[in-house]
């Protein structure tokens, strides 16, 4: 018995290896697709993109039992939920397929007003959560795929609003409504790592009313555009000693 369970014993060291080693393939091979959101809140909406990217070296085909292709959640800091994307929306009742080949990617970019049973939210940290709606890739069940991050979403600002942005790679046109102190602001850009734009004053129109309409026309270079990267830009006001006040972000355009 003792030579018995001694040679069993032997067996499974030799083995272990052989099993260690199919496990790891097989967790490997799984490694081949790579799902995530990404939240970005500015003082009037936020903006959720999200990407579905082919890391393996075959064809991924992803199927989804209706057209919606994801779910997106947003909670506050108590757990209540404050956002669903799918609310108030149908979807049709269809299988369909996406594909998408060999280090390629499927993005998509949903926006929401901030506002929860009419009510703008207030300032804080948010958990927002995403879900692909895909049941199956390549004929064979998909565990479900998710992401969860975390976004700040800043207070209304009380000197810009209505803002909206035109144009793509490096031409843009910024137009909206503000009410500076002083009748006038700043503005400038940047691509979270350097300057493209300094800083510039721009004058709102004279008019009786508190808030004033605005155009901005920005030019940038094409060298100067990140490869991979997001375009900011940002309005704000300076108060009598200098400081920055005020300041509104604004995404001109992501480059990936």
């Amino acid at each position: 018995m003792r030579k018995s369970m001694l040679a069993l014993f032997l067996l499974l060291l030799i083995a272990a290896p052989a099993f260690a080693y199919e496990k790891e393939q097989t967790e490997k091979e799984g490694e081949t697709m790579h799902f995530f959101i990404d939240p970005v809140a500015g003082p009037e909406e936020a903006a959720f993109d999200l990407v579905l990217t082919n890391t393996g070296d075959t064809p991924l085909t992803f199927t989804f039992p209706t057209s919606q292709s994801y779910e997106i959640t947003v909670h506050d800091n108590r757990g209540v939920e404050v956002y669903r994307y799918s609310a108030g929306k149908a979807f049709a009742q269809a299988l369909r397929d996406v594909t998408i080949l060999p280090g390629k990617s499927v993005n998509w970019t949903e926006h929401w007003d901030l506002h929860h049973s009419g009510v703008r939210l207030h300032e804080g940290e948010y958990k927002v959560s995403a879900l692909l709606k895909a049941t199956m890739v390549n004929g064979k069940k998909l565990e479900p795929l998710t992401d969860v991050k975390t976004m700040y979403l800043p207070k209304e600002n009380p000197a810009f609003k209505h803002i909206e942005v035109s144009g793509q790679q490096g031409t843009y046109t910024i137009k909206g409504l503000a009410s500076p102190k002083d009748g006038f602001f700043y503005y400038s850009v940047e691509d979270g790592h350097n300057q493209l734009l300094k800083e510039t004053k721009a004058e709102v129109e004279k008019a009786p009313e508190a808030w004033k309409r605005f155009t901005i026309e920005i030019r940038l270079p094409p060298d100067a555009l990140p490869k991979n990267g997001t375009l900011i830009l940002h309005l704000y006001e300076r108060n009598s000693d200098g400081d920055l006040i005020n300041s509104y972000p604004l995404i001109l355009e992501k480059f990936y």
